[in-house]
C-alpha cells in the first residue's frame, strides 16, 4: 500500500486485460503522485459495468468488486433500478478496489447475509465512504490497510460482526470520522496502527459492551475525539502509545466496564482531557508513563468504585487535574511531577498514594461544600516545592498517615515532617504543632526498634532511653509545642516532690534543718515552702535538707531548671509566631 501520495491521474483503456485471474474488458490506470507531481507508482483496475453489477445481484445476490476501479458507487441507484428499498445481499467484497466520487461512495443501509466482509488494501481516492445504518457481516468484518485519501467517513448506526471487526493500518485524512452508535456486537474493535488524520472523531454512544476494543498506536492530529455516552464491557481497552493531537479527548459518561483501560506510553498534546462521570467498576484506569503537555484533565464526579486510577512515573507537564466529587479505590502518582494545581476534593478514595512525587504547585484537600473523605494519604518520599492545603480536622490529617500498614514508622515521621513544614509555610501553626509533635513520636520509635536491632548495651538502655525522652520531651510539653502544658506539667512535679519531701519526713528518713515545730500542719508547710524554693533556685538557706532529702532537693532543682527553661522555650516560640 503507498499511503503518502498527495495527488492522483486516471487514464481509462478500452482494452481487455487480466488482473489476478479476472478478466475485465476495459481499466483504469491510476497514477500516485506525490507534492512535486512526481510519480510514486501505478495501479491497473478493471472496470465493472453499471449493467454487470444489476446482473450479478438478480442472479446470485451479491457485488463482486475485487481489483476494480469503482466510479460513483450509490447502492440507492442500483435499490432503485430493482425497485427494492430493503436489498439483501449475501455477498459483498471489495479487495484492492479503488473507489472515487464527486460526492460520496453510498454502501448504507445494506443488509449483508455474509459471514466474512473484506475491504483490505483498498484505496478511496475521492468522496465521503457511507456505511449508514448497515448491518454487516455476522462474523468478520476486514476493512484494514485502508487509504481513505478524502477522510470523511460514515459508520453511524452500523452493526458489526461478533467476531473480528478490523480497521487495522488503515489511514485517513481530512474530515469527519463518524462512528456515532456503531454497535461492535461481540468481535474485537481493532483500529491498531490507525492514522485518524485531522478532523472530529466521534464514537458517541457507540456499543463495545461485548467487545474487546483495541486503538493501540494509533494517531489522532486536530480534532475532537469523542467517546460521549460510549458503552464497555468487562474487556482490557487499550489506547497503549496513542498520539491524541491537539484535540479535545472526551470520554465523559462513558460506561467503562470493569476491564482495564490502558493509556499508558500515549501522548495528549493540547486540548481538554475530560473523563467527567464516568462508570469504571472494579477495573483500572491506566497512565503509566504517559505525556500531558498543558492539559485540563476532569474527572468530576466519576464513579470508579473499586478501581484504581494509576498515573506512574507519567509526564504531566503543567497539566491541571480535576478530582472533585470522585469515587474510586485508590489514585496513584508514584514517581510524577505535579507541576500545577490538582484539585483532590475527592467523594470518597480509600487511598491517595504520592509517593516519590514531586509538587511544585498546590495540591487541594480542604473540603469546600462536599466531605472529602480519605482513608490513606502516602506522601512518602514527596519533594515539597508548593504548597498541600489539609485541614487537619475535617481531613483527618493524623489518620490518614498513621494507616499505613505498609510504611515504616521513619517513612511515616518523614511523612508527618513534611506536612509540619508545609503546615508553617500555609499559616496553620495549630496543625504545624500537632504534624511535630507525631514527626517526633514516630521517630522516637523508629530510633527504639534500631537501638533492639543493635548490641547488648544499645539493648540494655533502648527503653530507659526511649521513656526518658518521652517524659521529659513528650508527655511535659509535647515537644515544646504546649506552654500550659508545660505549666502544668511543673505545678505536678512541684506536688509530686513536695510530697516526697512530707514523706520521707514523716518516715525520718530525712529532714529539714532549721525547720523546730513538729506538729504535721508545720511539716507539711516548712516542706512546701523548701520545694518552691529549690524548685524554683531561689535558695534563701533558711532551710537544710538532711539525710535523702538531699537527694530529693538535688532532683527537684534539676527538674525545676529544666522544665522553667522548656516552658520559656515555648512560651517564646508561640508569641513569635
Amino acid at each position: 500500500m503507498y499511503y503518502s501520495f498527495k495527488k492522483y491521474k486516471i487514464q481509462y483503456f478500452s482494452d481487455s486485460i487480466e488482473i489476478a485471474d479476472k478478466q475485465f474488458f476495459s481499466y483504469a490506470r491510476i497514477i500516485l503522485l506525490n507534492e512535486f507531481d512526481q510519480q510514486i507508482t501505478s495501479l491497473e483496475r478493471g472496470i465493472v459495468e453499471y449493467d454487470e453489477l444489476i446482473q450479478e445481484l438478480k442472479t446470485h445476490k451479491r457485488i463482486i468488486l475485487d481489483y476494480c476501479f469503482v466510479k460513483d458507487f450509490d447502492i440507492n441507484k442500483i435499490k432503485k433500478t430493482l425497485n427494492q428499498d430493503n436489498l439483501e445481499i449475501e455477498e459483498l467484497s471489495a479487495q484492492h478496489t479503488i473507489f472515487e466520487s464527486n460526492s460520496e461512495i453510498n454502501f448504507s443501509n445494506l443488509l449483508l447475509t455474509q459471514e466474512e466482509l473484506s475491504f483490505n488494501d483498498s484505496y478511496i481516492l475521492k468522496g465521503k465512504l457511507n456505511f449508514h445504518a448497515s448491518r454487516l457481516a455476522s462474523k468478520i468484518n476486514n476493512f484494514k490497510n485502508i487509504v481513505f485519501n478524502h477522510g470523511e467517513i460514515d459508520f453511524s448506526n452500523v452493526t458489526f460482526g461478533e467476531k473480528e471487526n478490523t480497521f487495522k493500518n488503515s489511514v485517513f485524512q481530512n474530515g469527519f470520522k463518524n462512528f456515532q452508535y456503531a454497535n461492535f456486537s461481540l468481535g474485537e474493535a481493532n483500529f491498531t496502527n490507525v492514522s485518524f488524520g485531522n478532523g472530529d472523531v466521534s464514537f458517541i454512544n457507540a456499543d463495545f459492551k461485548n467487545a474487546k476494543p483495541t486503538f493501540k498506536v494509533s494517531t489522532f492530529e486536530n480534532g475532537k475525539v469523542d467517546f460521549h455516552y460510549a458503552h464497555f464491557g468487562d474487556k482490557n481497552i487499550s489506547f497503549e502509545r496513542v498520539n491524541f493531537g491537539e484535540g479535545a479527548v472526551d470520554f465523559s459518561k462513558v460506561e467503562l466496564g470493569s476491564g482495564k483501560i490502558n493509556f499508558n506510553r500515549s501522548l495528549f498534546s493540547k486540548g481538554d482531557i475530560n473523563f467527567e462521570g464516568i462508570e469504571l467498576e472494579n477495573g483500572k484506569l491506566t497512565f503509566k508513563r504517559t505525556t500531558f503537555l498543558d492539559n485540563y484533565i476532569n474527572f468530576t464526579e466519576a464513579n470508579c468504585k473499586g478501581s484504581t486510577l494509576l498515573f506512574q512515573a507519567a509526564h504531566l507537564g503543567i497539566s491541571r487535574f480535576n478530582f472533585q466529587k470522585l469515587t474510586a479505590k485508590n489514585i496513584s502518582f508514584i514517581s510524577c511531577h505535579l507541576n500545577n494545581y490538582v484539585d483532590f476534593r475527592v467523594k470518597d478514595v480509600h487511598t491517595i498514594d504520592l509517593g516519590g512525587t514531586v509538587v511544585r504547585d498546590i495540591l487541594d484537600f480542604i473540603p469546600y461544600k462536599n466531605n472529602v473523605n480519605i482513608k490513606i494519604l502516602n506522601l512518602d518520599g514527596m519533594r515539597l516545592i508548593g504548597k498541600i492545603f489539609l485541614d487537619w480536622n475535617k481531613n483527618d490529617v493524623y489518620n490518614l498517615i498513621h494507616r499505613q500498614e505498609e510504611s515504616s514508622n521513619i517513612q511515616k515521621a518523614y511523612q508527618f515532617r513534611l506536612l509540619k513544614e508545609n503546615f508553617h509555610n500555609t499559616g496553620e501553626y495549630e496543625a504545624e504543632d500537632k504534624a511535630y509533635i507525631y514527626f517526633k513520636r514516630y521517630e522516637s520509635i523508629s530510633i527504639l526498634k534500631t537501638d533492639l536491632n543493635k548490641n547488648i548495651w544499645s539493648k540494655l538502655t533502648a527503653y530507659p532511653n526511649y521513656y526518658f525522652k518521652d517524659l521529659l520531651l513528650d508527655k511535659a510539653g509535647l515537644y515544646a509545642t504546649a506552654p500550659l502544658r508545660v505549666l502544668w506539667s511543673m505545678f505536678i512535679s512541684y506536688i509530686f516532690f513536695s510530697l516526697l519531701l512530707i514523706t520521707s519526713t514523716l518516715m525520718q528518713v530525712g529532714n529539714l534543718s532549721g525547720s523546730e515545730d513538729v506538729s504535721l500542719m508545720s511539716i507539711i508547710g516548712d516542706d512546701f515552702y523548701f520545694s518552691a524554693i529549690t524548685y524554683l533556685t531561689v535558695g534563701y538557706g533558711d532551710f537544710c535538707p538532711l539525710g535523702i532529702n538531699r537527694w530529693i532537693a538535688g532532683i527537684e532543682g534539676f527538674v525545676g531548671v529544666f522544665l522553667m527553661a522548656y516552658f520559656t522555650v515555648a512560651f517564646v516560640r508561640k508569641i513569635l509566631r
